[in-house]
């Protein structure tokens, strides 16, 4: 389970942060307040526009792509040998 907040809490963290509507921060993002409005509300998934204007303005890539931490070379020696059974 990941520590790091919600797509949506990131964004609307931001948007706060920085003083603004929905609607101007709809705007800034590149898109329509009522679509932003159903992002925030969780009818609507954010477009890959927004997420990267929201990253321009300060939301971390990995919050908005969630992220995963990186796999050490265990993983990838695990891979590989499961990879070789099923061959």
């Amino acid at each position: 389970m990941s520590n790091q907040p919600s797509i949506r809490d990131a964004v609307e963290f931001r948007r706060e942060a920085y003083g603004l509507t929905q609607r101007d921060w709809a705007t800034v993002l590149g898109m329509q307040q009522s679509h932003y409005s159903e992002f925030v509300t969780g009818k609507r998934e954010l477009p890959k526009s927004a997420m990267a204007a929201a990253f321009e303005y300060g939301v971390p890539a990995c919050v908005l792509f969630q992220c995963q931490p990186n796999k050490g070379i265990e993983h990838i020696h695990a891979a590989l040998a499961q990879a070789t059974e099923a061959a």
